[in-house]
């Protein structure tokens, strides 16, 4: 059984709007985990977790992309790149799963290791760079 996702402080970037946002796709891609520990995945729940997954990148990735507009961050061409591509490896997924027919376990596990390692590091190293920037405009 993987590792759950478990939230720390190294994950914050310091702003209780994105940090919260965060903690939601952490919720999220724990919800795929435990599916896995299910002997048959249920192919409506797990096809409405990715959808849930999915939609919800796009909201959270609209509210940095806003701020970077506002404030004119000038990382956000890349930043915004790598917003597309996780956008586009979500739907993606989203048609594996409406396609794949029997076990999802293993299609279950990669969505949700997939999304685990990308916010990671997405975290962990783009979205620290742009913090000061957002301190400065005081977003809390």
């Amino acid at each position: 059984m993987p590792d759950k996702f478990i939230w720390n402080l190294q994950y914050s970037v310091h702003s209780e709007e994105i940090d919260a946002q965060h903690k939601r796709f952490f919720e999220l891609i724990n919800a795929i985990y435990d599916l896995l520990e299910q002997e048959i995945i249920d192919p409506e729940k797990f096809l409405i977790l990715v959808t849930h997954l999915g939609d919800y990148a796009f909201y959270h990735f609209a509210t940095e992309e806003g701020y970077f507009q506002i404030f004119g961050y000038q990382d956000a061409a890349g930043h915004i790149k790598e917003h597309d591509e996780f956008r586009k490896q979500a739907k993606e997924f989203i048609e594996r799963v409406r396609q794949e027919k029997g076990s999802h376990h293993r299609l279950a596990a990669e969505v949700a290791d997939f999304a685990k390692e990308w916010l990671t590091k997405h975290i962990l190293i783009e979205d620290q760079k742009y913090m000061p920037l957002f301190r400065t405009h005081g977003v809390s």
